[in-house]
């Protein structure tokens, strides 16, 4: 219980200092970019005679730069998002397997409806508890307490559907389908920008921001707002892709586990009003694994 509960609080102080980091990091890049932009633009670090010269060069030469980051940013981030949307099905195909078997498993004996119900409560309470804690990269790659509960569920499925030929065979298709879309979850998760392209986007992303300081205005208020909105503009989407990209880290784009903790809670809740034992069922589970 006590390492639930600090699992639980790891999780909430971890999501809430990540939220805080995104208005930290705009923060920080808004006074980087201002003291910059005061270096370059106002403590003449830039010759006014050099940027009376190039005045008609520069707006061409960085509007080129924009259309470029602009294409290139675009197409990575509708692979992101199309893959986003992928994991995102995918995720909610896995729960909605788990709970039709659930309901399914109404039709067998009590005591086999009972243990096939522990069994995916238990999988989906071990998932829950290993996306609540700090190692969230194993959720992408193999967790394995996560895989042992799953084996635990077909076991128990391989043994019924052989006694129940009539409803067995339907009732482990639901397994087998809900097997494979967490096979797909894990290996979208693990479908990153390779290093090559993110350095890329980092350079492209920092030459939108240090470009924009070049470009020339009369007013130097109306040159600092202008090129602060391009800049900031161009980090956010760098922040946007960078979110896409880790998709069980807290953020906008986040595989949370609210359904998870929905379809727990359900299947308890029945559990017990059957009689079921749930801690002694927990503890015997504990016991068995160390």
């Amino acid at each position: 219980m006590l390492k639930k509960i600090e699992l639980m609080l790891d999780a909430k102080l971890y999501s809430r200092l990540y939220k805080r980091s995104i208005i930290i990091k705009i923060v920080v890049f808004i006074i980087a970019f201002s003291v910059l932009f005061w270096y370059i633009r106002v403590n003449q670090g830039l010759s006014d005679y050099h940027l009376e010269q190039d005045l008609r060069s520069i707006p061409y030469l960085f509007s080129a730069g924009n259309l470029i980051f602009s294409i290139i940013s675009g197409s990575i981030f509708w692979i992101q998002w199309g893959k986003w949307d992928r994991l995102n099905d995918v995720n909610h195909g896995e729960i909605n397997m788990l709970r039709q078997l659930y309901i399914l498993a109404h039709h067998f004996p009590r005591d086999e409806m009972n243990d096939i119900r522990f069994r995916i409560y238990y999988y989906v309470k071990t998932y829950i508890e290993a996306s609540d804690g700090k190692s969230l990269r194993l959720l992408e790659t193999r967790s394995q307490n996560v895989d042992d509960a799953l084996v635990k569920i077909e076991d128990s499925m391989f043994g019924v559907s052989k006694k129940h030929p009539d409803v067995g065979p339907m009732a482990f298709g639901f397994l087998t389908r809900a097997m494979e879309y967490r096979e797909q979850k894990i290996h979208l998760s693990n479908q990153q920008l390779p290093l090559g392209v993110r350095v890329f986007v980092m350079f492209a992303t920092f030459s939108v921001i240090f470009g924009s300081l070049f470009v020339p205005f009369n007013s130097i208020l109306y040159n600092y707002y202008f090129t602060l909105v391009d800049a900031l503009l161009a980090f956010g989407v760098f922040l946007i892709i960078e979110d896409f990209d880790h998709p069980y880290r807290p953020g906008n784009f986040v595989l949370n586990v609210n359904l998870y903790k929905i379809l727990m809670e359900e299947i308890r809740t029945k559990l017990e009003q059957r009689g079921f034992d749930i801690e002694a069922a927990e503890a015997k589970e504990t016991k068995t694994a160390s």
